[in-house]
């Protein structure tokens, strides 16, 4: 996770107000030796998420690129 430096992600990662948008939303929430994170993305991600879904699929077998994840 430090690698990927999601612990300066955003909170938010919305398109603009005047873009009328369609797309994912991803809710992530961490909390990790007194380290937490807690981002919205709604098309928009922050740069690191394919390794972050990479990482989550090594650690705990979860496809973020399949619809719903799939764990092993």
């Amino acid at each position: 996770m430090d690698d990927i430096g999601i612990w300066n992600w955003k909170d938010k990662y919305h398109p603009p107000e005047d873009i009328c948008a369609d797309g994912d939303i991803i809710d992530i929430k961490i909390s990790f030796k007194g380290q937490k994170l807690e981002t919205n993305c709604w098309c928009n991600t922050p740069q690191g998420m394919g390794e972050f879904y990479k990482a989550l699929n090594e650690l705990i077998g979860l496809d973020m690129g399949s619809p719903g994840g799939i764990k092993r």
